[in-house]
């Protein structure tokens, strides 16, 4: 059975890896993070993968997961993401600096027009 983090030509753990060591690290724990948070597969294969590692190599995984708790948890649905992000882009305020005000006279009170 295929696991994420181990290419299936080689059979090389793509977690392994300590930096300042004569065993550098095969992916930078930015990307490491990215495939948890973004990959179901990367999330479900994890466990299986880390247990093949030294102490120092886990080391330097665990200090990632205590950084980015919510990489082990992973994204909500694609679908939901989506939807954040469009709601978000509907509130957004937007001037017409060219548009007169109307302003009643006797009063400085401002009339806004829609």
């Amino acid at each position: 059975m295929s696991n994420f983090w181990i290419r299936e030509n080689s059979g090389k753990n793509t977690l392994e890896g300590v930096e300042d060591t004569d065993n550098p690290p095969v992916l930078p724990l930015y990307l490491i993070a990215e495939f948890l948070r973004e990959n179901p597969k990367a999330r479900e294969d994890f466990h299986g993968a880390y247990m093949l590692l030294g102490a120092d190599e886990k080391a330097r995984l665990d200090e990632m997961i205590r950084e980015n708790p919510r990489c082990l948890i992973g994204d909500t649905e694609p679908q939901l993401i989506e939807d954040r992000v469009q709601s978000k882009l509907n509130d957004v305020r937007v001037n017409l600096p060219n548009r007169p005000r109307q302003i009643i006279e006797g009063s400085n009170k401002l009339i806004v027009r829609r």
